[in-house]
């Protein structure tokens, strides 16, 4: 196995799941995130391109979120 690539294990509560080169999540997390991130940047645009006031920053505070895990993620790393 290369480093940093995903393997199965179990988990806390004996489930088989897949977990990768990150400190504070799971490749499934991970990829949830990322589809999220996909959604939120079309709707964004989608909200942009149809003059819809409020919903770009909605969007942006529900991104929040998602940047608040990377910089967990981020800081374990530095930390190590």
């Amino acid at each position: 196995m290369l480093e940093g690539e995903p393997f199965l294990t179990n988990n806390e509560k004996g489930e088989k799941t897949l977990y990768g080169p990150f400190k504070t999540g799971t490749w499934e997390e991970w990829l949830e995130m990322q589809a999220h991130m996909f959604q939120w940047f079309s709707r964004f645009q989608h909200a942009i391109e149809h003059k819809r006031p409020g919903e770009p920053m909605k969007i942006v505070l529900q991104m929040q979120d998602t940047v608040m895990i990377w910089t967990r993620e981020a800081n374990e790393w530095i930390d190590m």
